[in-house]
Parts: C-alpha cells; structure tokens; sequence
C-alpha cells in the first residue's frame, strides 16, 4: 500500500461517553474518515444516551461504533478504578487481535497504554499512542502502604507500555513538557509530536441569533450580563472557583454592576457517577455559604416550569448535560466563560468559546496559556475568586474591550486550531506510522 492510500484504522477507548478525551477520538475518527481511511470505534462502554452525537446510532460516526467487554466491572467497593480499566482495554486488545489483526494497518488508542504490548506484539500492529496526560500525575492520594504498592506497580506498566509505542501525540506543548519530565526515557528514544484538538467549522445553520438563542435557554431571558461555566461535574476542575468569582463580583461593583448577573454552571453530568452528583451537591451548598441565590435546572426540566421559575432572579443556575445547540446558545449570549481548570492539558472549551466571539477567563497555566492570547482573546489569572471577579467587571464594564475580544476570538481560532490544520497533521502522523 502506498503512503498517499487510506488506511484501514482502528480507534480503541476506554469508555465513549462525554468528555474532552472522547471528544477528541471523535474530532480524530470524523477527521480520518473525512480524509478517505476506513475507520472503526471500538470501545468497552458507550452509553447512546450519554455520548456525543455522532457516536449515536443515527449519527455520523455511528455505525462505526463497537462495544466489547462492558460486562466487566469498573470497580469493586468504589476501588482499583485504574486496574479495572486496564483489565477492559485488555480484553479490548485481545478483540481487536482476535478480529481485526489482518484488516488494521494502525491503531489509535489513547488514554491507557497496558494494550500496547499485545496489539503489537501478538497482533504485530501499529500503534499510534494519544497520551492526554501521564495516569501516574493523576492519582494524588498515596497515603494507603497498599495502594501505593498498588500505584507503583500500575505507574511501571504506563511508563514501559507507552514506551512501545510507534509514535506518541500529546495535546499541547504543556502536556509534551509533562511527559518529557514523568517519562524521561520515553522521550529520549521517541520525538512526541503535537496534534492539537481542533473545533469544527461553524455552518451557518448552526450559527444562532440572540432571539434563537433565548429561545433555546430561556432561563437566560431576564439578565443583563450571563457568566458561563462548562465542564464536567468533577473536583479537579474546581468550579467552585467561578461560585467564588461570583461572590467578590457581586461584593466589588455594587456601584457599577448592571441590574442582573447570572452565572450559568453547566456539563457533563452522569447521575450514576457518585462524584458529579457528590460535586453537584457540594457546589449548590457552596452557593448558600454565599448567600447566593442558585437553582438547579436538569435538562429534563418541563420547559413550562423552567419559564415560570424564570420569573426570578437567580445568581447562579445549574444546567446538566445540555445539548450540543444549547451549548451554542449559551456562548452565543454569554458575556465571558469561565474557565477554572488548574494545569488543564488541553482544554477544548476555550477555543469553542472563542470560535463563536465569547472572551474566556481562565488559570494561568497549563494549555489555556497556548490558546488564550491574554487580553485579546480573553484573560489569564491566578485560581482565585478575586482575580476571576476582576476580569468580570472589565467584561462588563468595557464594551468596545469585549467586541474586540470577540473579534480577535474568532479570528485566531479559525487560524490556529482549524479541522483543516487537525487533518493536514494527523495525516502526516498515521500515514508515517503506517509505513
């Protein structure tokens, strides 16, 4: 087969739900496919109810999508999550060994790495490894003697596994650092490669009107300026920074504020997952700490009510898993979003955020520090509700500041992180690996 040839290949993921990582595989199989290669999704879990749309049946991706092994527990008395997942990509590996070991030229696996010696060494495929962030910087809590054994023992296999890599992209130039630094003997004998996420290109269709867009959101109706935070119901993205923000904003600008301010709090959320219903939880009694007025809206709310409720005013609502256009919606009437992640690898929300005209305010550090051009496209702060709150004012007090920012947005997203930039790349990478 020739380098110019599509490729058979497949993409191998732990669970294919809603995240930045399953976006990614996502954007990375619509790419391929786009580009002439012949791809297939094989996963451990894919909840059709739970997932991005064109992984569902009647979606652009879905009849490429298999499941194999969700009969495999997760966990055992809330444990060995880690081991677990291993245990599935395992039984992953073996399928695609056992089912596609003559039809694959590459397989895309990204996440977990433990499959690696088995599709290469029992399948003799190529491996191209996505490694979002090191597993091992994710575990923090090692006080257990038994768990720290436990995580010494997972920790070698990630780091010898993704070692047998063919080639290993990361997200960012921050991440490439991260693995550089964890792995060292990785990175010697293997020239990681970039492959930023791209955000697609916006159709006309899919643009909204601010009438459109209420419409859509109609709990957005009564506000002057509305605040947004999207991300995953999970702790590490420390949303409560933007419940903070939202507290010192009100306190500082008593003078200057327009009437009503809200601060919408939407994402992911999976009621089977104990920490989004636990965080969820904690942020709702974050607010009464506050003495901040919130209301939990779920997207199952009867929209008759939603509207009643919308009568008054609130200082933040919670929205869970909205839809890909009430997404939309949102950034299309937001002032600003807040982005609170510490060290975020990548962070995909800010360049979707931007795409449409909406400045971010996020942490300085991490990858927002590659796609956030500080004070033409939005602000880079510290992790505090002050910092945050400052920025708000600015946003909200200086409208020819905020079309500029909108415009700049738009303009250096579509340059920089385009679908077209993201199919050039990964080309070149697959077509390299496949050789």
């Amino acid at each position: 087969m020739s380098i110019g040839e599509g490729k058979k290949i497949i993409l191998a993921h732990l669970d294919l739900g809603i995240g930045g990582a399953e976006q990614l595989v996502v954007q990375v199989a619509k790419v391929l496919k786009e580009s002439g290669h012949m791809v297939r999704i094989l996963t451990t879990h894919h909840d059709v109810n739970h997932c991005f749309e064109e992984t569902t049946p009647a979606g652009y991706l879905g009849r490429y999508v298999e499941v194999y092994g969700d009969w495999l527990p997760r966990k055992i008395f809330g444990r060995f999550h880690a081991f677990f997942a291993i245990m599935r990509m395992l039984y992953l590996a073996f399928v695609i060994v056992w089912l596609y070991r003559d039809w694959a030229d590459v397989v895309v696996l990204d996440g977990v790495s433990a499959p690696i010696p088995i599709l290469k060494y029992f399948g003799g495929l190529k491996i191209l490894f996505y490694c979002h962030f090191p597993d091992l910087l994710l575990c923090t809590d090692r006080s257990n003697p038994f768990k720290k054994m436990y995580r010494i023992v997972v920790d070698g296999i990630e780091e010898y596994t993704t070692g047998l890599s063919d080639m290993i992209l990361v997200n960012s130039k921050f991440t490439a650092s991260i693995v550089g630094d964890t792995f060292p003997r990785v990175a010697k004998n293997h020239n990681i490669q970039i492959l930023y996420p791209s955000v697609k290109p916006l159709q006309q269709e899919c643009l909204l009107s601010k009438e459109e867009s209420i419409r859509i959101a109609p709990y957005c109706a009564h506000y002057d300026h509305i605040f947004v935070s999207l991300n995953r119901f999970e702790r590490k993205k420390r949303i409560e920074v933007a419940i903070d923000a939202m507290h010192f904003y009100n306190h500082n600008s008593i003078l200057s504020k327009p009437k009503k301010v809200v601060l919408i709090i939407a994402g992911g959320y999976d009621k089977h997952v104990t920490e989004n219903v636990q965080y969820l939880e904690e942020l709702q009694l974050f607010c009464k700490q506050y003495s901040l007025k919130s209301l939990y809206l779920p997207q199952s709310e009867n929209q008759s009510l939603a509207n009643k409720r919308n009568e008054t005013s609130f200082d933040v609502i919670f929205r869970t898993s909205i839809s890909s256009k009430e997404r939309t919606a949102l950034f299309t009437i937001a002032t600003g979003l807040l982005y609170t992640p510490d060290r975020e690898h990548f962070g995909i929300v800010p360049l979707e955020a931007m795409q449409l005209g909406l400045p971010v305010i996020a942490v300085n550090s991490g990858g927002p520090m590659e796609t956030i051009k500080h004070k033409l496209t939005g602000y880079l702060c510290s992790q505090t509700g002050e910092e945050f709150a400052s920025c708000m004012l600015d946003l909200t007090s200086d409208e020819n500041s905020r079309e500029r920012m909108r415009s700049e947005g738009k303009k250096w997203v579509n340059e920089m992180f385009s679908e077209q930039q993201m199919k050039h790349n990964l080309n070149c990478y697959v077509n390299e690996v496949a050789i």
